[in-house]
Order: C-alpha cells, then sequence, then structure tokens
C-alpha cells in the first residue's frame, strides 16, 4: 500500500475473542471490526462465531459467551472474505495487535487465502506517544483519557474503546508532526525513551480485590504483564506480594522479587473455583509469557514423536508440529532432549532409517549400514516385510506394549559393567531411562485422554446445590453449579451439550499442561468427589447414574 497522510489513510478497527491465547489450536469466538478514514466511520462488522472446538469454561466466565450463544452461528472461514474486503486498501489497527493479528493470519492461511498489509497496534504507540502512564490496558487508558468505556472482553466494545483511542494517538501524532503513514509505523517501533520508574500500586486498588480464587496479573508502568499468579484468595496473596515483610523479602520466586519495584498495577480475574484458576493461570502464562513466571512458557518447544505409515519405510522422527497428515503421532512430550535422545536410540535398536525424506531408487547406503545402526532399506538389504515387523516394534515399545528391546538393552547394560566399560554402561542406561520416560508420559497421555466422567461434589458456596466438573478426553470442558433437585431432562441435556459434540481426540501442545493440571488436582482432592462415567456414543446413558450421584445430597 502507498505511503499516504494519515488524514488520508483508511484504518480498520479488530477485536477478536477467542477461546483460548494458542493462534493455531484456539479459534474466535467473536470478531469485531470498525472501517474509519479522516476520523469517519465508514463501515463496521461485528459477528458472533462458532468456533468448531469446546469453550472452555474459564472463556465463558471472562467474556460471557457460552456454547448456546454461538450454537448455530457460521464458521469463522465464512467471514474472511468480507474481512479481506474491508481490509483491502486499509491498516489494520488492534490492541495489542500482535495477539489479533496472529489469529487472522492463521485463519487465512487455514483457509488458503493470502493477506498482509500494514498494522498499527495502539498498545504500541500508546506507550511511545503517552509515556509516563501507570497501565497501558485498554480500560485504563479510556478511564485516563475520559472515554466512556462499557464492557471488557467483549469483541464490539472493546474495538469501539480501541477506536477512540487511535483518534487520540492520531491527534497526538499529528500535534508532533506525524503527519505520514510511514512515520506512524516507525514511531510504534522506536524504543521507549521515557526512563523506568518504579511502580507502586494503590492500597485502595488491592483493597477492592477479591478475597475468593481467582488469577491475578502484576503490571509494570507501561502495561507489560510481569507475572501471572493464582490464589483460593486474590487480595491476599497480592498483598503478600506487595507488602516490605512478603515475597520482596523471602527466598522463594527471585525472578518474580528481582522485578516487584516495577509493579504499577494489578488486575484480578474471579474464578468459581481453585481448579478453574489453576487452568486459567496456565492458559494466561501461555498469553503473555511473563518474565517474572518460570512454568508453564515453554510449551512451544514440547515435541512430537512421528511415525509416517504411508511411507513403505517410515523412519520415527521428534517434530516441534503435528501436522494433520494422516501419521501416527506420540506426545507431546515436555522434554525435548530426552524424546530426540530416545528416537535415536529406538532407531538405532531396531534398525529403522534415519536419513531426511522418502527413498529413492539408486540411492547410496550411508554409514549408519556399516555400523549395523540400520537395517538398510535403500539398497535391499532388507525385505519390506522384516522392515515393517520392525517398524510393529517401535509402534509396540512406545505404547509400552514391547518390553523386549529394553530387556534386551538392560541385560547388555549389565554386561557392560561386568566388562568394566563403565561409561558405555552409563550411556545405555541414560538411553534406556529416556525411553522409560517418554513411554510413561505416552502412557499419562492415553489415560488422560480416554477419561470422559463428570465429577459430583457440593458447592461449598451454595449449599442446596452441587458442583459438577465435566470432564472430556481428559479435558475439564465445563463446571456448572446445579440445584440438587435437578430433573433427568435437565441432567440429559447438559450431558448431550458436553459430550454428543465432535472434538479431536489429539492432545495439543498448549494442552498438555492443563492435562497435567486436572490431573494432578483430581489426585490431590480424591475421594471429594463422585464419579460417574459417561459414554461418547450414547452420553444420556449417564444421566440415571448421575442423578442417583445426586440423590445422596438430596435426602440427607
Amino acid at each position: 500500500m502507498p505511503r499516504a497522510a494519515v488524514a488520508e489513510t483508511a484504518f480498520v478497527v479488530v477485536d477478536l475473542e477467542t477461546t483460548g491465547g494458542s493462534a493455531q489450536y484456539d479459534r474466535v469466538l467473536e470478531v469485531a471490526a470498525i472501517r474509519v478514514r479522516n476520523g469517519v466511520v465508514l463501515d463496521r462488522f461485528e459477528h458472533l462465531v462458532e468456533p468448531g472446538i469446546p469453550i472452555p469454561p474459564i472463556v465463558t466466565r471472562i467474556t460471557g459467551i457460552n456454547a448456546a450463544l454461538v450454537r448455530g452461528r457460521p464458521r469463522f472461514e465464512s467471514f474472511l472474505p468480507d474481512l479481506r474486503r474491508l481490509f483491502e486498501g486499509a491498516v489494520v489497527v488492534a490492541h495489542n495487535a500482535s495477539f489479533d493479528c496472529n489469529f487472522l493470519s492463521n485463519a487465512f492461511s487455514r483457509a488458503g487465502m493470502a493477506w498482509e498489509g500494514d498494522r498499527v497496534c495502539t498498545l504500541r504507540l500508546a506507550r511511545r506517544l503517552m509515556p509516563g502512564l501507570y497501565s497501558y490496558r485498554l480500560d485504563s487508558l479510556c478511564a485516563f483519557l475520559g472515554f466512556s468505556f462499557v464492557q471488557r472482553h467483549r469483541a464490539g466494545p472493546d474495538a469501539e474503546a480501541t477506536l477512540s483511542l487511535l483518534l487520540h494517538l492520531l491527534e497526538t501524532a499529528f500535534s508532533r508532526g506525524i503527519d505520514s503513514l510511514s512515520s506512524l509505523l516507525r514511531v510504534q517501533h522506536q524504543p521507549v525513551t521515557v526512563k523506568r520508574r518504579k511502580g507502586r500500586v494503590d492500597e485502595a486498588q488491592v483493597a477492592s480485590l477479591p478475597t475468593t480464587p481467582g488469577v491475578y496479573l502484576l503490571k509494570d508502568l507501561h502495561g507489560q504483564v510481569v507475572y501471572v499468579g493464582k490464589s483460593v484468595n486474590v487480595r491476599q496473596r497480592v498483598r503478600t506480594h506487595l507488602r516490605p515483610s512478603g515475597t520482596a523479602r523471602g527466598r522463594a520466586q527471585p525472578r518474580l522479587r528481582r522485578r516487584l519495584p516495577q509493579i504499577a498495577d494489578v488486575e484480578a480475574i474471579e474464578t468459581t473455583s481453585e481448579l478453574e484458576a489453576l487452568l486459567l493461570e496456565s492458559k494466561l502464562v501461555k498469553r503473555y509469557l511473563p518474565a517474572a513466571n518460570i512454568l508453564l512458557r515453554d510449551y512451544h518447544d514440547y515435541p512430537f514423536i512421528k511415525l509416517d505409515l504411508s511411507d513403505p519405510h517410515p523412519r520415527l522422527e521428534a517434530i516441534r508440529e503435528r501436522p494433520g497428515d494422516g501419521a501416527v503421532y506420540f506426545g507431546p512430550f515436555r522434554r525435548p532432549g530426552v524424546v530426540s535422545s530416545a528416537v535415536v536410540f529406538l532407531n538405532e535398536q531396531l534398525g529403522l532409517r534415519q536419513c531426511g525424506g522418502r527413498l529413492k531408487p539408486g540411492q547410496p547406503a550411508c554409514a549408519l549400514l556399516e555400523m549395523k545402526k540400520c537395517l538398510g532399506p535403500c539398497v535391499g538389504a532388507v525385505s519390506d516385510a522384516q522392515y515393517g515387523a520392525a517398524v510393529d516394534q517401535a509402534l509396540g515399545v512406545l505404547r509400552g506394549e514391547d518390553t523386549g528391546v529394553l530387556e534386551r538393552a538392560a541385560q547388555r547394560r549389565d554386561e557392560l559393567g561386568e566388562e568394566l566399560r563403565f561409561e558405555d554402561a552409563a550411556e545405555l542406561r541414560d538411553r534406556i531411562r529416556d525411553v522409560e520416560q517418554v513411554i510413561s508420559v505416552q502412557q499419562r497421555v492415553t489415560e488422560f485422554t480416554g477419561r470422559n466422567v463428570v465429577l459430583v461434589a457440593a458447592d461449598d458456596r451454595q449449599p442446596d446445590r452441587m458442583r459438577l466438573l465435566l470432564i472430556r478426553r481428559g479435558r475439564l470442558v465445563d463446571e456448572v453449579s446445579l440445584p440438587m433437585r435437578a430433573t433427568p431432562s435437565h441432567l440429559r441435556h447438559v450431558l448431550r451439550r458436553v459430550y454428543a459434540a465432535a472434538w479431536s481426540p489429539h492432545v495439543s501442545k498448549d494442552e498438555l499442561d492443563d492435562l497435567s493440571i486436572l490431573d494432578a488436582w483430581l489426585r490431590r482432592h480424591r475421594g471429594e468427589f463422585v464419579e460417574v462415567a459417561v459414554s461418547l456414543e450414547q452420553p444420556e446413558a449417564a444421566a440415571p447414574a448421575l442423578r442417583a450421584a445426586l440423590a445422596p445430597a438430596v435426602t440427607a
């Protein structure tokens, strides 16, 4: 797009509400876009979207968007042609634009449609054109500027607020001689020149925080999320962090302790339970990647193990992504080094090839054949049936069904020790340990994803109600509170809504931590719930058992 004067430039302000923070695995729930030129609104676009995947209860609590609200709505892909026409010849604007634009880019890419153009981030512009503020959250900026702000975490109101902020920032830029689009785009990427001041959170703000379970975000002067935490009592935990005798004096959380002087703002999100707070914390850490958080940040590096059975001579390989190519995948796993070690070990032990790509006629053998670490299918040193048997054995090992490879390796390890070849024995011991760890994680993932249950417990806040945790394929799909005398038809409706919808059995990288969090929490609270199994083929058949689980509370 040609560089033009700002006054002549068309801008499209966009806001998206999504099912989570991963542009690859999560989907759009609601979209709003406003096209404007020289302060005049030219077009508006606002729609709820059927995401095609379950909406986490945490997202519903934040946005108010549930499955019933989006049922029957068009998919986001159907709106892409209209959005592309709206974007044509315009600069796309969003608050924290990297988040919204990543979702847009991934959606256009999945649909096979090209989309590119200039983008403006009002968050980045505000930090440079309005330096020295205590917070650069959208609601904080609107309050500072005196703009009305109706509702957060809904696409329409957030887009309207972003538009008001954009118009103010454009006026500020023009007053400083920034009147061309190229200059405006450069400004948002300039370093923040204002010296970083020590932050201060007002006690009145802390006193307004909830005393119930929830998640809190500690932010610096520029609105950057420094730390995400959770607690059963948000106000008390935040006070512990901020008071001089609290986190600042302790030895724990050194990353947070070093950054406490810069904390200037705190945002709290109240949740219905400790479990919901745990899961929300995991999602927000992945979204913001706060500098003071150590755990839950590195899920992008979680690898898979791939075995492409469509290849006549497949090989085990460690990869970063799970493409939808029909291959067999194991994982995801948390430790890339362990996975790489296990893959090399199994390839060598079973003689699977390690060369990339498919084999070609006349391809020469590599050194691994002479070292007896490959069966040599490239030169016909092994029949297809023999190679296929080795592939089947690899599958059996990773599924925990075949222990022969590890037993032979353990025997060889002991022989090396008896021969006083301790370094070789230690290396083989470590390789065996890596494979065992991979198998253990895979078995746990398989166990998690096979779990389809409703957990029933008393509601701590409302004595006349029961709390239901609805778990499908190991994920917490919904957490609802029902009256103890809920009717069978009501229970059947809940079961049908949660368990009849389509859901991929595969575990994405950003879901692995959630599965582990849920499993650990359930183990910690074992005995506090009544468990009711649910069949995905006939979910309504679990209604009588679920009613029976509620019956003791009714008769008590």
